[in-house]
């Protein structure tokens, strides 16, 4: 059988195999690398979300398990949570932040008489209570069986608190962290609901600079909320306020306002909206009087705020 060669040079084959060159060589390189440094450099930028390491007492671990994984998907952070025992959780508390190996933001336990101890130290704030649990048995050192409140503590002194101090806001909040303590039978407290990022409106008399200012700035860090101060004089403040409770959306209003003492509102969006803030202790300012919106969705963290105010003095 005799085979017939193939000339290239008089017939030109259908498919001709490409001839790169060191140039092309190099230029493709050299965009393989561009590609791979953009990637990198997305990659490099993105940011890492906080981590929020929380304490817990093991008796709670069913409802703050559902909490932990709900405010994950809410907000862009990681909570992680180690469970103990009531005296495993007190030995941590008393060590106090600056030990390293109790690098927590935030400790949940049960009150008792041994935790009646940490708010003597300055290791530790108090953030009030979370929920009450009714155990089946009395506690040990505990008188009677009666609800016993699940006491909230951070860090006197961490940096970024605003993360921490929002996931507490999550655990408070009526339609969020309650739910799942009520469903677990344990009793609810009355808090705020839930806001990521929450304001606190002030109109106040043009002269409560002094006594206001400094204690904004230390509850803006203390309780990570925005604060929104507005100073006018009384005439413009009745006007303001004259046309704001016009509005269809109330939520334009102020939730707090400071009224030279003395003189009362005797405009119809005082009465309509507002509600005079009687405080039990002696420490009362003596140039303003505050009033409450009674239907602020941040009530509860304006109560605080006027108790700030007066600690603050």
């Amino acid at each position: 059988m005799r085979h017939q060669g193939f000339d290239f040079e008089k017939n030109t084959p259908f498919f001709r195999p490409p001839k790169y060159t060191g140039i092309t060589l190099s230029l493709l390189s050299i965009f393989v690398l561009v590609c791979m440094l953009a990637v990198w450099e997305k990659m490099a930028k993105s940011p890492e979300l906080p981590v929020i390491r929380v304490l817990v007492w093991e008796n709670c671990k069913e409802p703050f398990e559902k909490i932990r994984q709900a405010y994950q998907r809410e907000a862009a952070c990681i909570v992680q949570a180690t469970y103990r025992s009531h005296s495993e959780i007190m030995d941590d508390l008393f060590k106090g932040p600056q030990n390293k190996a109790a690098s927590w933001n935030l400790a949940l336990c049960l009150k008792s008489k041994k935790t009646n101890l940490l708010f003597t130290q300055s290791n530790w704030q108090n953030r009030g209570s979370v929920a009450y649990f009714s155990a089946p048995q009395p506690l040990p050192n505990e008188a009677k069986n009666s609800p016993q409140p699940l006491i909230s503590w951070t860090p006197e002194r961490v940096k970024e608190s605003s993360p921490t101090l929002s996931f507490l806001r999550f655990l408070n909040a009526p339609t969020k962290g309650q739910v799942e303590f009520a469903l677990e039978g344990w009793t609810g407290i009355s808090a705020d609901h839930w806001i990521h990022s929450p304001r606190l409106k002030i109109y106040a008399i043009s002269g409560a600079q002094d006594l206001l200012n400094s204690a904004i700035e230390n509850f803006e860090t203390y309780e990570g909320v925005q604060m929104e101060v507005s100073y006018l004089k009384q005439q413009n403040m009745d006007t303001s306020m004259h046309i704001l409770s016009k509005a269809n959306n109330k939520d334009y209003l102020p939730d707090l306002i400071y009224w030279m003492k003395g003189t009362n509102p005797h405009s119809a969006w005082a009465g309509l909206y507002y509600s005079f803030y009687k405080s039990d202790s002696k420490k009362l300012v003596s140039n303003f009087s505050p009033y409450l919106r009674k239907e602020s969705p941040l009530l509860k963290t304006a109560q605080k705020f006027l108790s700030f105010v007066e600690e603050s003095e």
